[in-house]
């Protein structure tokens, strides 16, 4: 059980992933669902997930907020737990067509900001 603040970090992660190429597709939305099932097992992620599409979060803030959320947390942000967050992002991106350059940039930047400095 994560506490509430990291899955809704995590529920805009995956949400700025999905909506990378500025188009949120049935596919990844499904994915999001099975990945959350199978791996996160909480369904507070995919609420905030939800919440960021009916308020039209700003995608270009998610990086900042994983930054943020790495320095206030470290402890939530184990090797693990970092690569967990990657794989989840590639495969919601992955779920329909393939991966555009927007989404590999953000799943770049994704790498980028979870890295230990």
């Amino acid at each position: 059980m994560f506490p509430d603040h990291f899955s809704d970090l995590l529920g805009k992660i995956f949400y700025g992933a999905a909506f990378a190429d500025k188009v949120i597709r049935a596919e990844e939305v499904n994915a999001l669902q099975e990945l959350i099932a199978a791996d996160w097992k909480e369904e507070r992620i995919l609420q905030s997930f939800f919440e960021c599409i009916n308020l039209n979060y700003d995608r270009s803030k998610v990086i900042d907020d994983v930054v943020y959320h790495r320095v206030q947390y470290p402890e939530l942000f184990d090797t693990d737990t970092n690569k967990l967050i990657v794989e989840t992002a590639y495969k919601i991106v992955n779920a329909s067509s393939g991966t555009n350059k927007s989404e590999i940039v953000f799943i770049s930047q994704l790498t980028n900001a979870l890295k230990t400095k």
